[in-house]
């Protein structure tokens, strides 16, 4: 974060100098096998793990076995992987959770999201165990950027996605859940509205989408029978 100064203007002529915090953003380039870079608007910060969640849910990389070096330069990141192309395949699993447990995940993400009671300019994501209890979470300015830090992190700690549960702040998309998807995440939950494409990606592949959920309300649309 870096601190701005702003200035207050109040319909009726008020103006009111003040100083406050704004999320500090950049580019990254993320490099592969010394191929051309890509781009990632972001906060740097999240940089490597970010990057790592991208090449999976690109389907470059199965595991956290696969990359082979992590160099961080003064503009991104570049790896050496053993490069794969790996499909989307179906989410196979018998997991259950209580409705409650789900409503404590979203209370505890926004519990642990400084950056955006101070800024307001940041989406969130947090990857739960069953029991609601937050292994990783992460701010950034996209959303996506945020899943794809939060499952990084999974992959470099070895998690058993399919025993997690994915929150995040913002509305789901279809990509987004195509990044549940590829990781073995069988339940997601958003304060957001769903759209229509991640309604059909969540039927097709097999996850629960629940989204709307406020305080004791939620909303749930597709694999019903894994919410009690």
């Amino acid at each position: 974060m870096k601190d701005v100064d702003y200035h207050r203007i109040e319909v009726g002529g008020l103006r009111e100098k003040r100083r406050g915090k704004v999320v500090l953003d950049g580019v990254v380039e993320v490099r592969v096998n010394e191929s051309k870079p890509f781009k990632m608007t972001m906060i740097p910060k999240n940089r490597v793990d970010a990057a790592i969640g991208r090449l999976f849910f690109m389907g470059l990389i199965g595991s956290i076995d696969d990359v082979q070096s992590v160099r961080e330069t003064e503009s991104g990141v570049d790896f050496e992987i053993h490069s794969r192309d790996l499909p989307l395949s179906q989410v196979d699993s018998d997991l259950t959770v209580h409705h409650e447990v789900l409503a404590l995940c979203m209370k505890r993400l926004f519990e642990s999201t400084e950056v955006w009671e101070l800024t307001g300019g940041v989406h969130s994501a947090g990857l739960f165990d069953t029991s609601g209890k937050l292994l990783f979470c992460a701010d950034d300015i996209g959303k996506g950027n945020a899943i794809d830090a939060v499952i990084g992190k999974g992959l470099q700690s070895g998690v058993d996605f399919t025993q997690c549960i994915l929150a995040s702040t913002g509305r789901q998309i279809g990509f987004m859940i195509e990044k549940a998807v590829r990781a073995g995440v069988s339940v997601v939950v958003s304060r957001g509205a769903p759209l229509h494409s991640s309604i059909v990606t969540a039927d097709k592949y097999g996850v629960t989408l629940v989204c709307f959920a406020k305080g004791k309300r939620m909303n749930l649309y597709t694999h019903k029978e894994r919410i009690l």
